[in-house]
């Protein structure tokens, strides 16, 4: 392979990409559109805060007795209170009449045996009477154990759990307290490294198979065989608009890290601490992730027989990678157990599942375990750039017409 042949076809590729309109918009205005949808998106749940916080007014009617509530009391729990009606019929009257009154409830007269409550509300509601049913929940709680336990009693048994307090035990035996947000701050790096590697490889590979499959088109390949090999192609491309990709990637990533810096005061409490193992062994994996998946995107990519083909075809293995999101609930739970171990010996699955495993617990991940599978995805991702390059140029010198898979793979192995 002529290097120097590589270098130019990856110059003029990261040249051309950076150079176009359509990618300065998405590099700089992606952090801005998702910051506008963020806050468009935050102006619902702000609402919804606030109707659920806001204090409710509701009726309750205590036929069983069981509440000893009073008729004309009213009762307040956190975020809502309760008007005590005599009857039924005087708390229909007034939910017709005050519109403040949300619902009324009827606790029916043997509640005690069978837990019976009839909930009403307007005819032209939008929501039934059980939007308040974890408010009645609380009053009736309340209402049931202060009448056999004492205050203290009482309140832990409708409130059992009011503060808690976290610690984390060393190696050595020594105690550290440690926010409670603080178990999200240590998921700020594997997540982050599992958003940065499939977005790279998402954008890196679009520009990939959208280049390759474009120039197969209008038989601007032909050009090219004629100057360099289809080895030297495929790297050229691989090196050029990769790098375009992850250097979309990085100004993002500069970008979020403004944003963070400018929100520190607010980020303090969630007490980020990440092993140094996991910082080191990151760019390692990002980039042996990205070259693996990447030559398998191109050179699967090239065998379609226009666009849209080769991003079906590319993108399967994009979607492959996404395997330690699926079990992520279960190496969130048992960093080192079975599915976790296996998953970090599998190419596709190893550099995420590694970087979850080293930032939730580094000391359980032996030395060996982490060479051995770095070791295996770089050898797999020689592997694959070669069976890559031998499908890319199949690809490339194919005409609108594709072989069968008997066929393809026959000229795979005969390609030396």
């Amino acid at each position: 392979m002529r290097w120097h042949k590589v270098r130019v076809i990856a110059r003029f590729e990261l040249v051309t990409t950076v150079r176009r309109l359509g990618y300065l918009v998405i590099t700089l205005g992606m952090p801005l559109f998702t910051l506008l949808y963020a806050s468009l998106a935050l102006v619902p749940t702000y609402l919804v805060a606030q109707r659920e916080f806001g204090e409710k007014h509701y009726g309750i009617v205590d036929e069983s007795g069981a509440l000893r509530l009073a008729a004309g009391q009213i009762v307040s729990v956190e975020h809502a209170k309760f008007s005590v009606y005599a009857s039924e019929e005087q708390a229909r009257e007034a939910l017709l009449r005050d519109e403040r009154v949300a619902s009324y409830y009827v606790v029916v007269a043997d509640y005690l045996h069978t837990g019976i409550v009839h909930g009403y509300t307007r005819g032209r509601a939008a929501i039934g009477p059980w939007d308040g049913r974890d408010d009645l929940a609380k009053l009736v709680r309340e209402r049931l154990v202060s009448a056999s336990l004492s205050p203290e009693a009482a309140e832990r048994v409708v409130t059992p759990l009011p503060q808690r307090r976290a610690f984390r035990v060393e190696s050595d035996g020594a105690r550290v307290a440690e926010p409670r947000e603080a178990a999200f701050g240590r998921l700020v790096l594997p997540v982050g490294f599992v958003f940065l590697l499939f977005t790279s490889v998402l954008m890196s590979g679009g520009y990939l198979l959208s280049a390759m499959a474009t120039e197969k088109e209008n038989k601007v390949v032909d050009v090219l065989l004629s100057a360099a090999s289809s080895d030297e192609i495929m790297a050229g491309k691989l090196v050029g608009l990769g790098g375009a990709g992850l250097l979309q990637v990085t100004v993002w990533l500069l970008m979020t890290l403004a944003v963070r810096g400018l929100l520190m005061r607010w980020l303090l409490p969630f007490d980020v601490r990440v092993p140094w193992q996991a910082l080191v062994i990151s760019p390692v994996l990002f980039l042996a992730a990205y070259a693996f998946l990447g030559s398998l995107m191109l050179g699967t990519g090239s065998l379609g027989t226009n666009v849209r083909e080769s991003h079906q075809l590319g993108m399967i293995w994009a979607l492959l990678g996404t395997i330690p999101l699926v079990f992520l609930p279960v190496i969130l739970g048992e960093p080192h157990g079975a599915i976790a171990r296996v998953l970090t010996w599998l190419p596709l699955s190893a550099p995420a599942t590694l970087v979850f495993r080293l930032s939730l617990d580094a000391s359980g991940v032996a030395l060996w375990e982490v060479c051995g599978a770095i070791l295996l995805l770089l050898l797999s991702t020689v592997l694959a750039v070669r069976v890559s390059a031998r499908l890319f140029r199949i690809g490339l010198l194919l005409g609108p017409t594709r072989p069968p898979l008997r066929a393809l793979w026959r000229q795979t192995r005969s390609l030396r």
